[in-house]
């Protein structure tokens, strides 16, 4: 006999002996069960007269608890290639019909040693830790400051026609408030990387502590060393030079004044102040909050303050239109 020959005589063989687990036959054929000429219990159904083959027509007929039917639906699960349990069920179908089988593929595929290896969790994931204080605290905005690069870019040149060159975007994200500011870099040098710093720090002020991923232009010794002289550079002390805020003047015209004495709160941050300044040829003291101002264009030709410093004598400063303004605490 042919390898063929064999391996279908033990396959009959092994239908075969699945019928010890019955007492009587006879129980079997109320509910249209039969026997081939093989001796194997088939079903009736009502496809007899389609054209599609015998075992389709009369499916074998195999108990569910069986070794033998576990290792039936386990082949049929890998000749789909360990498809879920329509897949097996459809397989099986072809050719076995077995009671309440989908409940047995689902219990077998949970233990199908491939499916859990490429399915299932590699490991359970630990409880999130707590959030940093970074993360949850109520002070200024980009105190504490995340930064990265993206690109390259490559833009075009409006001036220069045809002309394209690569640009990267500096991207600022607060840490407790999720604020996101952005900034066109031209390249990723130190130099480069530290006017960004500068454009961030003249609009936000100082951050307390910068993240970034190491970068060569975040650890070059040039970016160090500007980071490190920026350290208290926002703190205010006395005898500092301030602008004063007037809702009545454009930004030009504020006044500038000296804090003669700072106004800490409860919790010994300093949102106030005590300025000296001068109003109309004579000495005033103020009490305004301190904020932080943005640096913006002078659209003025000449421009005149005045302020008083500490030995009492007042000064002029004039301004030439087309500059900025250099200080960045405002009162």
């Amino acid at each position: 006999m042919s390898n063929l020959a064999n391996k279908r005589r033990g396959r009959t063989v092994a239908i075969n002996s699945v019928r010890r687990i019955f007492d009587q036959a006879n129980n079997l054929m109320v509910g249209g069960f039969f026997f081939d000429s093989e001796g194997i219990i088939r079903c009736r159904g009502r496809l007899e007269n389609a054209p599609i083959s015998n075992n389709i027509k009369f499916p074998i007929f195999l108990p569910k608890e069986c070794l033998f039917t576990e290792l039936i639906i386990l082949h049929c699960h890998e000749i789909v290639k360990h498809n879920g349990v329509k897949e097996t069920l459809n397989q099986l179908r072809m050719e076995f019909w077995i009671p309440k089988v989908r409940n047995l593929i689902q219990k077998l595929i949970k233990k199908c040693y491939l499916c859990r290896r490429y399915e299932g969790k590699t490991y359970s994931y630990p409880d999130f830790p707590p959030l940093p204080l970074s993360r949850v605290n109520d002070d200024y905005v980009f105190k504490y400051t995340g930064i990265d690069y993206c690109g390259p870019l490559f833009v075009k040149n409006i001036y220069s026609e045809g002309e394209i060159f690569k640009c990267w975007i500096r991207l600022a994200s607060c840490a407790s408030t999720r604020f996101i500011h952005l900034d066109l870099i031209p390249d990723c040098s130190a130099l480069a990387c530290i006017r960004g710093l500068r454009r961030l720090m003249s609009k936000f002020g100082t951050p307390y502590k910068i993240i970034s991923d190491n970068g060569s232009c975040f650890t070059a010794d040039e970016t160090q060393q500007f980071v490190s002289s920026k350290g208290g550079e926002d703190s205010l002390n006395k005898g500092d030079v301030v602008i004063i805020q007037d809702a009545k003047l454009v930004r030009g015209l504020w006044k500038l004044g000296v804090i003669e004495n700072l106004l800490p709160s409860t919790d010994g941050q300093v949102r106030a102040a005590t300025v000296r300044c001068v109003s109309a040829g004579k000495i005033m003291y103020l009490s305004r909050p301190v904020k932080l101002c943005l640096l913006e264009e002078n659209k003025f030709d000449v421009v005149e303050t005045t302020f008083v410093n500490e030995n009492n004598i007042q000064l002029f400063v004039t301004t030439v239109g087309g500059g900025s303004v250099a200080l960045i605490k405002l009162l």
